[in-house]
């Protein structure tokens, strides 16, 4: 045994077992867990009859011996008009201090301790929009350190909207018709995945961006106070390819943001013959816009000293984005840090397997060359005064617009980059 023995391992939850709150006879299989020192875990998991196969989603609370429902798609929960359920549940996410946050088909909870505290449900009207109410399909919430959530719901009158704020005082985001730069005018279907929302309160989500009839999640967006701002959508030129090449999906569970409002994100690049698609990560970083930082078509070449089995290149991904030789996993995202590390998996095939770490270009880094130069200030001031798509082009800022405000910003990264 390397380094003695661990003192502090305790059971969370046995599979396949029973919990406090079911029918007699039935079994819970837990698919996802949300873990702080501040808070016991919650645990999302699928519940089963006695004699059944069809599995009912339930949310589970940690206990001793065994864990207890906190909710389930085919019960009650605080806020719900009388008759009404809490419908599938999807995903959940769990901030710093133990504050839980959970949507499902009916409504989006806070799990504080062993309390449910309804943020917004069906039937409720929608407060930044008089007159409307809110009438279901709420999606894929997610909280920071602040309490601060957002979250994707159905309105009367409206496809949807995006929305975000504490508990209490929600404010619009988007409503999904009026996103800016759709492509070729397309309306999203009501699609809203993967969103996160960092301390500064930047959101990131992805979006289908595609006709209503047709699934393609696509899009992806970022946020700064009032500004939207899409960084890429399905049929988008890729930067560095040849002019015939387009971005295909985006993997939506697949996105990461730091807090430096830094984004990685892995997408399928489609050739001018629609096959084979190449896999890709890219990052994208304010003032710097969109780069790559891998593909299928590409290799990394390891740092000085550095080498795997001799060789210093690891070919960047399996061929194809979901090959058997990965499992689906190439480019999946392990981390994210506030310094800029990003952590991913490479499959160059079964025996040739890959945790891989690199450093986003830094916050004034605009050419993403790894360094702050004279360079970069030549890009921003060729760009002075000009409008530019936010986030590019030394728009550090995020108001499409350089200024002596981004200026700013280069010139303080200049200053201490050493």
């Amino acid at each position: 045994m390397i380094g003695g023995p661990l003192n502090d391992v305790r059971l969370i939850f046995q599979g396949d077992t029973y919990a406090n709150g079911l029918p007699p006879g039935w079994r819970v299989r837990v698919r996802s867990a949300r873990y702080s020192p501040m808070a016991s875990t919650v645990l999302l998991g699928s519940a089963y009859a006695p004699e059944g196969d069809v599995p009912t989603s339930v949310l589970l609370l940690e206990g001793d011996p065994i864990p207890s429902v906190l909710a389930i798609a085919t019960g009650a929960a605080p806020g719900l008009p009388s008759g009404e359920v809490v419908g599938a549940i999807g995903n959940v996410s769990m901030n710093d201090h133990g504050v839980a946050v959970f949507a499902s088909e009916s409504g989006i909870w806070l799990v504080e301790g062993e309390t449910l505290v309804s943020i917004a449900v069906k039937g409720d009207p929608v407060p930044f929009l008089p007159g409307h109410t809110f009438t279901g399909g709420f999606a894929d919430a997610a909280m920071n350190n602040h309490g601060e959530v957002v979250a994707y719901a159905e309105v009367s009158g409206n496809d949807g909207v995006i929305f975000t704020g504490l508990p209490g005082d929600l404010r619009e985001v988007a409503q999904l018709r009026h996103l800016p730069d759709l492509p070729n005018g397309e309306a999203p279907d009501t699609l809203f995945q993967g969103p996160i929302i960092n301390a500064n309160g930047t959101i990131a989500f992805v979006l289908n961006s595609g006709p209503s009839d047709t699934y393609r999640p696509a899009g992806v967006y970022v946020t700064t106070g009032n500004s939207l701002t899409r960084i890429v959508a399905f049929g988008d030129p890729v930067p560095g390819y040849p002019v015939d090449w387009t971005f295909g999906e985006v993997s939506f569970n697949r996105i990461q943001m730091n807090a430096r409002d830094q984004i990685i994100f892995q997408a399928n690049l489609n050739p001018p013959t629609g096959f084979p698609r190449v896999p890709s990560l890219w990052g994208w970083s304010p003032g710097q816009g969109l780069f790559l930082l891998t593909a299928g078509d590409r290799s990394l070449e390891l740092v000085t000293g550095e080498t795997v089995g001799g060789d210093k290149v690891i070919h960047a991904f399996a061929e194809g984005t979901q090959s058997e030789s990965s499992g689906g996993q190439d480019g999946a995202i392990r981390l994210l840090s506030d310094n800029g590390q990003a952590v991913f998996a490479i499959f160059e095939s079964v025996q040739r397997q890959y945790i891989v770490a690199l450093t986003l270009p830094g916050i004034g880094d605009i050419n993403a060359d790894g360094l702050i130069t004279g360079a970069d200030l030549s890009v921003l001031l060729s760009q002075f005064g000009n409008n530019v798509k936010p986030g590019d082009s030394g728009d550090f800022n995020l108001d499409g617009l350089v200024t002596g405000s981004d200026l700013s910003v280069l010139l303080s990264a200049l200053a201490n980059q050493n």
